[in-house]
């Protein structure tokens, strides 16, 4: 009975196998694509299909894209540097007009999205006979070596050819090479192993394939942006049955990557923090050493560290292993001091000294000045260094700051509160590129919220805004007429932006980029004329003043200005005309608080003194003590009573170490209480 009971057993088991087959491998469909630069329909349909392929990504689908020598003139690139293998494959899908592909090698691929995308899909959905693994590196100047293995792990696989090509991953240029306008193209075929034929394999089932070799790559190609992808095919049929990518590692890189905000306006007495992501994107495991060659506004202290590596305020050391990633944390604190910082992670590999990579984020705060670059992105000229330059001649004790406008990058409300002025200005973006409404709205808000100050000057503003009651109403100002001639301009007399102004706005020395400034003037009573246009009655800057702010809005681009003494002149002018009537200090009529409150210390982190802030709703029995980040108490720095009211104490650590601790308040004040603690470090 024992042995008929293993039997049945037995018999079960084989059964099972046989209708529980193991768990099928992932299919990675492979389009393989015709295309070229010359070709018009090539260019329409080409962004569909790179949008597809972005959207399903590489893990469900990979792209080889072929040029072609025609249409004339044969002078693809892409298609002269190896043209036998990339006729081989044309002839062998027997390819005669592009653009033209196959998915997986037989599906002629439908050319709108969503047929493309189903024709993937339904492919993707079908289980491949093999799994494949690939890696590849940067060999030499001109050759990259590759390793896989192909695992038979649903099907044995009889008689099939195995192909490996190289292709770049991206290449665009600033202007279309070809005829078609096309300046961005991808997955572009480089070269073919082990030759156009393949390698004929085949695999039992269960079993596994080796395979290596070499493929050539140019020495002027950069070594980063290439891939590998692996295929194995019918031959007769030409039905692909499985592919595989896999990126082309360089011996030495490094890749840093932050979604923080590259630009930022902060709380004087906040800490900032910023994430980084860093990457050993080579083929050697690597150490890199991460620095802050910071030049910081007085009083500003900064720290970088990463994961399982202390904070330090110059430097620190990060091995990684090969494509191991790890996050760096930036964090900076203003510790109650205005100012404009440049904050620049530099990385460092010791392995390779050509291997660096660097991330930047500019961080400002207390600023009196905020100077807008609105000119859309563009860099012609430098002209934000035009103001720039100016701000400094105009010297005084106000602190400024520089936002430069991007779509992913717009300010808002809180970024301008408390400026005592802003600068915007739009540069060479006339026609409809100006100010857009959510741009008019925030200024609105910021000069009608009381004692705003705004300088705005660029070419076309006036046109675009010429039916806006931004212009009208709250600039104060009337479009008289576009493209005014006029080059030369002159300061109306006695005026104090104006008076003995004369300067042109065509000739070098300035950024020469006016071609539609327009003709203002006065809507009102409460806005005059600065500026006039030589040789017309044709004015060119308005001032106004209102019971809130004030504002001076230049036609023309500041920018044009060909004399940096004009610029030096007229920004001081207008500065000090914009400031002369600043509000009181906002601080002098202060209330008391109306909760209690324990700000964070600063510096932080200090050396070897940090100042200690607190607030008080009423006068109030308090203690304020230090502790280790045992719990233990190691200092006492206030016991007794306190007035209501802004207060500060200051700790002086010269007799502790380095290290983090802890400070915390109690207060009781009648019946209300409150206990807070706050993390301090103290580096030496």
């Amino acid at each position: 009975m024992k042995y008929r009971t293993l039997a049945l057993l037995t018999l079960f088991a084989v059964v099972m196998l046989a209708v529980c087959p193991t768990e099928a491998a992932q299919r990675t469909v492979v389009c393989e694509a015709f295309t070229q630069w010359n070709c018009g329909p090539c260019a329409g349909w080409n962004p569909t299909e790179l949008r597809v392929l972005e959207a399903m990504t590489r893990d469900t689908v990979i792209s080889i894209k072929y040029h072609v020598s025609w249409p004339a003139p044969n002078n693809d690139i892409f298609y002269l540097w190896n043209t036998t293998e990339v006729d081989a494959r044309r002839n062998y899908y027997g390819v005669s007009s592009v653009p033209v592909g196959y998915v997986d090698g037989v599906l002629t691929i439908t050319r709108s999205e969503s047929g493309f995308r189903n024709q993937v899909r339904s492919r993707a959905n079908i289980p491949a006979p093999c799994e494949i693994e690939l890696a590849a590196q940067v060999e030499g100047p001109t050759s990259v070596s590759f390793s896989g293995t192909v695992f038979a792990s649903d099907s044995s696989i009889v008689n099939k050819r195995l192909f490996v090509a190289l292709i770049t991953d991206r290449v665009e240029y600033a202007s279309s090479p070809g005829l078609n306008g096309e300046v961005l193209f991808y997955d572009i075929f480089r070269d073919l192993w082990p030759s156009t034929n393949g390698q004929t394999i085949s695999i039992a089932f269960g079993a596994s394939y080796e395979f290596s070799g070499t493929l050539n790559k140019d020495a002027t190609w950069p070594n980063s942006g290439m891939s590998i992808v692996c295929w194995i095919q019918d031959n007769s049929s030409k039905w692909t049955h499985q592919g595989a990518w896999a990126p082309v590692l360089n011996l030495w890189q490094v890749n840093t990557s932050s979604g923080d905000p590259r630009q930022l306006v902060a709380d004087v007495n906040a800490e900032t923090t910023y994430s980084i992501q860093l990457t050993n994107a080579g083929a050697n495991n690597d150490v890199y050493t991460v620095s802050l060659p910071n030049d910081l506004p007085a009083g500003w202290t900064a720290t970088i560290e990463a994961t399982s590596v202390p904070a330090d305020p110059t430097s620190i050391s990060v091995p990684l292993s090969s494509e191991q990633s790890t996050v760096l944390t930036l964090r900076a604190w203003p510790n109650g001091h205005g100012g404009n910082a440049v904050l620049t992670v530099d990385v460092q590999s010791d392995g390779n000294a050509e291997t660096q990579a660097a991330e930047t984020f500019r961080l400002m705060a207390g600023l009196d000045v905020l100077l807008v670059d609105d000119n859309g992105g563009a860099t012609w000229g430098n002209v934000e260094n035009y103001y720039l330059d100016a701000l400094e001649a105009v010297g005084g004790d106000f602190l400024w700051g520089w936002w430069d406008m991007t779509e992913d990058q717009a300010l808002d409300a809180l970024d301008l509160n408390g400026l005592d002025a802003v600068i915007w200005f739009t540069g060479s973006s006339p026609n409809n590129g100006t100010l857009d409404f959510l741009e008019q709205y925030l200024l609105e808000v910021y000069l009608t919220s009381g004692n705003g100050r705004l300088f705005l000057t660029g070419q076309g503003i006036a046109w675009d805004l010429r039916t806006s009651s931004f212009l009208s109403e709250i600039l104060h100002v009337s479009h008289v007429q576009p493209y005014a001639q006029g080059r030369d301009i002159l300061g109306i007399a006695s005026d104090p932006i104006g008076d003995g102004l004369s300067f042109n706005i065509s000739q070098s020395g300035g950024a020469q980029n006016q071609t539609r400034q327009s003709s203002i003037a006065a809507y009102d009573e409460l806005a005059h004329v600065v500026l006039d246009y030589s040789g017309a009655e044709h004015h060119a800057g308005v001032a106004a003043e209102t019971p809130d702010y004030r504002a001076v809005f230049f036609g023309f681009g500041f920018e044009a200005i060909s004399s940096a003494a004009a610029r030096d002149t007229v920004m001081t002018r207008v500065m000090n005309w914009l400031l002369g009537a600043a509000a009181a200090d906002p601080l002098a009529d202060l209330p008391l608080p109306t909760e209690f409150a324990l700000g964070q210390n600063f510096p932080n982190p200090f050396n070897p003194q940090t100042t200690i802030p607190f607030a008080l709703p009423a006068r109030a029995e308090l203690t304020l003590r230090v502790f280790d980040v045992l719990g233990r108490e190691v200092d006492a720095l206030a016991a007794g009573a306190f007035n209501a009211g802004y207060h500060t104490l200051t700790w002086d650590a010269s007799r502790f170490g380095s290290g983090v601790y802890f400070y915390r308040l109690d207060a009781l004040a009648g019946d209300r209480s409150f206990q807070a603690t706050r993390k301090l470090m103290l580096l030496k």
